[in-house]
């Protein structure tokens, strides 16, 4: 990894995290869903903030970013109203855009 630089290393680890953050949220609806098994329910928002947090200011993730937005946080809020505690400072529609692929 000598050839990679840290700005490279730092894209990639939180690419990495935002994908297990998009990864866990499916397996906690799953669960649920699925199995009946409603415990991680709560820890929903937490981990939908993170994948927000994550993702914002990246400029290749946007589309997703501006997608989970506008089309999955309010439909998940619709059903969740008690989760916009935790959601919404993370709902910056946006973005910051501050980083590229790479960079």
């Amino acid at each position: 990894m000598e050839n990679v630089s840290q700005a490279q290393f730092l894209t990639w680890f939180d690419y990495m995290a935002a994908q297990r953050h998009l990864k866990v949220v499916g397996i906690f609806a799953r669960l649920s869903l699925r199995d009946g098994k409603h415990a991680y329910l709560g820890d929903i928002p937490l981990v939908f903030k993170y994948l927000l947090n994550e993702i914002k200011d990246y400029t290749p993730l946007q589309p997703l970013y501006q997608w989970l937005c506008t089309r999955i946080v309010p439909a998940y809020l619709a059903k969740n109203p008690q989760a916009i505690s935790t959601l919404t400072p993370a709902l910056s529609l946006l973005g910051r855009g501050g980083h590229t692929e790479g960079a």
